[in-house]
């Protein structure tokens, strides 16, 4: 799945966090959130694909660090 096409995540099979109000906008806000994380998530593959391409997978540490969340309630903002 390419994580910027939110169009490829239906919105209505989402599992929605109970916490959230499950209005339209933030149903779409939620599946632009999750096709996020869907992109990070091919990048690094692809970073580990061409690592074993190239035989550095087993000398190389890949690091991964992220801004703590998302920004919905009892998310980053309210810790």
């Amino acid at each position: 799945m390419d994580g910027k096409n939110q169009s490829q995540i239906d919105i209505d099979k989402i599992k929605f966090p109970p916490v959230l109000a499950a209005t339209p906008g933030t149903r779409e806000n939620y599946r632009n959130y999750l096709a996020e994380v869907n992109y990070l998530d091919s990048q690094i593959n692809s970073t580990k694909n061409l690592l074993r391409k190239k035989g550095m997978v087993r000398n190389t540490m890949v690091l991964v660090s992220t801004e703590h969340g998302n920004a919905f309630p009892f998310a980053k903002w309210q810790l």
